[in-house]
């Protein structure tokens, strides 16, 4: 008998996780800590964590109709509600942690001066939250864990100096942050599960995405309940007006996140962006982009528009990927511009459309290419598709309508071994030259090269042809992978080929010819430095690849 499989639905799987997740927690919490908590208190926390089990819900079940509904309630997005409540949760534990570090004046001035490290770092921490700063530099986890470590190693010193009562506190607090580090660092590199799983059958791709924004909502609910026990000890009683203003915090902050941009120019909106000033009719500009490479067949394009007008019906836009040489398109993807939408109110209001699009290069595009990402605007007027024409731009165009953002190439992976090494980092492998030619005709030498380095210049390469008995000299230069693959676009790892067919002049003398090659630099017209395989320089930086007769 075959293996038996048990049919299991990911969506239901999901639910199950969070719901496992959610009840020890909250029960342990509404027996130990909550009543421990100020009335004020109580009602705070009470609300936050009713407010995220209902955003978790409505992200988890709802079944959007339209991609700017779907990105309004997706809890792994930026700048939309689940990102406004995540932000002011920590900007509560901020506010608490203050707060309470200039009542508490009568405990030591380490404990202090602790309260007011945990406030500055979740306020950033909440702004970041919202604004996603941190998607700005590279490997951003790796500080955000010394962080970490850095608030653990003082929480327990704290703890220990700390009355007894109040350890539960710090308890809470290193809880929750371990919440929130197995969201951010240990789910957050979960794969998703697509098919089959031991005995599991999946209907759809099991995501861990939720339990990660759970345990990261969870996390921080701790948090903030260790905050709020605190404050709650250092201020039992408040008067009317101070329990008004802890109620009215939370919108305070919301409405803070919403007229930030109208108070802040656009520049800093994309200060992580490669700016732009592109003009498309129909009012809507280009402000910056990014293009984020992810492997070498797949890459993320970041763009931030603006239609003046708020004008975002029918707009849309297609990004392809062009070889240089053949001008086609080798990959695309098009997408509605109504979603992401960072709305802005007051004066000077500029609505900012921002958006990350994954572009994915086929197997089967060709391999080794110079290629352009290009960008087109377009708007749906009826059943056809019209083309925004660019009437200005600071970058080059393609077309009247199409805009080339950057340039990048498709590699390809192979292995060769080098027998001439330029000082460049690249490496010319063994040439099969032919042994005769005649006058006039093509001649077909195919070379080989690879890159040890990430090229940024342009390189010419040189085949120089002496004759033996006269000394004469003929020159033919081209690109070494020809207009396909400039140098300036080499990347560590490029192994490649091109057969050059060179037209031999009518009028070349017959005798024996000794050729030579090298590679000099477009910019200065000086010559790559290149040497043998064992180390010994070349004269003059030519390369001897052996002997032509020509007959």
């Amino acid at each position: 008998m075959g293996n038996s499989e048990i049919a299991v639905s990911a969506e239901t799987l999901t639910r199950a996780f969070i719901f496992l997740l959610y009840a020890p927690v909250v029960l342990i919490s509404y027996w130990k800590l909550i009543p421990r908590l100020s009335p004020t208190a109580k009602r705070i926390a009470t609300g936050f964590l009713a407010a995220q089990v209902i955003l978790i819900t409505i992200s988890l079940e709802i079944r959007p109709a339209s991609a700017f509904e779907r990105w309004l309630w997706d809890i792994d997005k930026e700048w939309n509600i689940p990102s406004a409540f995540a932000s002011t949760q920590m900007a509560l534990v901020s506010f608490a942690a203050l707060v309470t570090a200039w009542m508490v004046r009568t405990r030591p001035g380490g404990q202090r001066l602790y309260l007011l490290g945990i406030g500055l770092l979740f306020l950033y921490i909440g702004l970041d939250e919202f604004f996603s700063w941190k998607s700005w530099v590279g490997d951003w986890q790796e500080p955000y864990k010394l962080v970490g470590a850095a608030v653990i190693g003082a929480t327990i010193p704290i703890a220990v100096d700390s009355p007894r009562r109040a350890r539960i506190w710090h308890l809470c607090l290193l809880t929750g942050l371990s919440l929130v580090a197995a969201g951010g660092f240990v789910v957050d590199g979960f794969p998703e599960i697509c098919g089959n799983f031991g005995f599991l059958r999946f209907d759809k791709c099991l995501q861990f995405i939720f339990l990660e924004e759970s345990l990261e909502f969870l996390g921080t609910w701790l948090v903030l309940v260790a905050m709020l026990g605190q404050f709650s000890d250092a201020a039992p009683r408040l008067l009317p007006r101070a329990r008004r203003f802890l109620y009215v915090l939370p919108a305070l902050w919301i409405l803070l996140l919403s007229q930030s941009t109208a108070i802040l120019p656009i520049a800093p909106l994309v200060a992580n962006a490669q700016p732009a000033a592109i003009e498309f009719e129909s009012d809507v500009h280009l402000h910056g982009f990014r293009i984020e490479k992810k492997n070498d067949y797949k890459l993320y394009l970041h763009l931030y528009l603006s239609p003046r007008r708020w004008d975002f019906n029918g707009l849309g836009y297609s990004v392809h990927l062009v070889d240089q040489v053949s001008e086609e398109s080798v990959a695309s993807h098009s997408e509605w511009a109504d979603h992401q939408l960072e709305f802005r109110l007051g004066p000077g209001y500029v609505p900012v459309y921002r958006q990350r699009v994954k572009i994915e290069i086929p197997p089967q595009a060709p391999a080794n290419r110079a290629l352009w990402v290009v960008l087109t605007l377009w708007r749906k007027q009826g059943n056809e598709f019209v083309r925004q024409k660019v009437l200005a731009s600071d970058l080059q165009l393609l077309d009247d309508t199409q805009v080339i953002l950057n340039e990048l190439v498709s590699p390809a992976v192979s292995a060769a071994s080098a027998t001439a090494i330029f000082d460049n980092g690249f490496a010319l492998d063994a040439v099969d030259l032919p042994e005769r030619a005649r006058p006039g005709e093509i001649l077909d030498i195919p070379f080989t090269w690879r890159s040890n380095t990430d090229s940024r210049e342009d390189h010419v390469q040189f085949l120089h042809f002496r004759h033996e008995a006269s000394g004469d000299w003929w020159v033919y230069d081209q690109q070494p992978l020809g207009p396909r693959l400039p140098t300036r676009l080499w990347y560590n790892g490029l192994i490649d080929s091109e057969t050059w067919q060179v037209p031999l002049p009518a009028n070349l003398a017959p005798g024996r010819y000794a050729i030579f090659t090298g590679l000099y630099r477009q910019s200065n017209l000086e010559r790559a430095p290149a040497s043998d395989a064992n180390g010994t320089p070349f004269l003059d930086a030519r390369v001897p690849l052996g002997n032509l007769i020509v007959e």
